[in-house]
């Protein structure tokens, strides 16, 4: 996995500091993802930033929808009353998922 270097930026929010953490990753299925994490010093924002990557990398595995609008094959076998067969997955959800 490709990591760009952590950026940090202080900001306040309601008059207190925060510290904002940023890195262009490369997630598991290629894609490039600008993360971003906050937390009231840098370690709170490093720690939330390794959350949200883990979190993406975590819904790629498992084949949930895609920001793009793309949905994955994984993700159409756990729709609710989706077809056994793999073969009529596509057409018989088609009318639930937006394509």
């Amino acid at each position: 996995m490709k990591t760009a270097e952590i950026t940090f930026q202080n900001y306040k929010k309601k008059g207190n500091p925060y510290v904002k953490a940023r890195q262009y990753v490369t997630l598991l299925d290629g894609t490039v993802y600008r993360a971003e994490g906050s937390g009231k010093n840098r370690v709170d924002a490093r720690a939330a930033l390794q959350r949200n990557i883990d979190n993406r990398n975590k819904f790629i595995q498992t084949g949930m929808k895609k920001d793009n609008g793309e949905v994955t094959l994984q993700y159409l076998f756990h729709l609710p009353g989706a077809a056994e067969d793999h073969r009529t997955v596509g057409t018989e959800c088609a009318d639930r998922c937006f394509f």
